[in-house]
């Protein structure tokens, strides 16, 4: 809004025009800590579930994590493990450097570019923590120092996960060719790497499974069958 000043004063004196748009140093800095604060908001509701959900402060009046949520806060049942696993993947990038700065990179603050919304770690949960910090350290380059969206991460992931299967098919040949044992159905343990699970599905479920993933919202099946594994894993304990 501006504003005109009239002096009151002969028609030849100068009109003061007062911007009451310009911030104060005060109002700035109010306004990034409130920026801030919204920013955030996700990782601290995620931080606050995954603390509910480890010492289980629900047990009082719901028998699962699940129908607590639903009844306490009206989430759906993929919500709250989006943002416990967005939580996660901050904790992790927060570490990316000492004192937030990197070693030969033009960017000397990455490690205090950390994501903004739930959806640009999303895609980030299916990797080692390492990977994620690999791939931010990327996505903030490409976005020239700023914070990336989700699409940029997305990309990215979706590069690495390429070169995976790329890896896995290279091996399933030489299966084949006999220089490995071949893969049997069931957990398979290999040193180094964890364990797999290789099942064989109907085709029925093979849709299920594909309606659950476009469901919850996973880029990928491998991602919908762990986020499917972690609900499990929660109705237990």
């Amino acid at each position: 809004m501006i504003s005109i000043v009239d002096s009151k004063e002969p028609e030849n004196t100068p009109v003061e025009i007062v911007n009451d748009d310009e911030l104060s140093l005060e109002d700035e800095r109010d306004r990034l800590r409130l920026e801030r604060q919204v920013e955030r908001a996700f990782y601290v509701a995620g931080s606050a579930l995954r603390e509910l959900r480890e010492r289980r402060l629900y047990r009082s009046t719901h028998k699962t994590f699940k129908e607590y949520c639903q009844d306490r806060f009206g989430f759906t049942r993929s919500h709250p493990y989006r943002l416990i696993d967005a939580a996660s993947v901050i904790d992790n990038l927060s570490q990316m450097s000492p004192n937030g700065r990197q070693n030969n990179s033009e960017l000397e603050n990455v490690g205090d570019i950390l994501p903004t919304s739930e959806r640009q770690c999303r895609p980030l949960t299916k990797l080692e923590p390492q990977q994620q910090r690999e791939v931010w350290r990327k996505a903030v380059e490409t976005a020239q120092g700023r914070v990336p969206s989700g699409k940029v991460v997305s990309d990215l992931v979706a590069k690495i996960e390429g070169k995976l299967k790329s890896g896995k098919r290279q091996v399933a040949s030489g299966n084949k060719n006999g220089n490995h044992k071949q893969v049997e159905e069931g957990v398979n343990y290999v040193q180094g790497m964890g364990c797999e699970f290789y099942v064989r599905l109907s085709q029925e479920t093979w849709k299920k499974l594909n309606e659950y993933a476009e469901y919850v919202g996973t880029a990928s099946l491998n991602g919908a069958v762990a986020r499917l594994l972690n609900e499990v894993y929660s109705e237990v304990i």
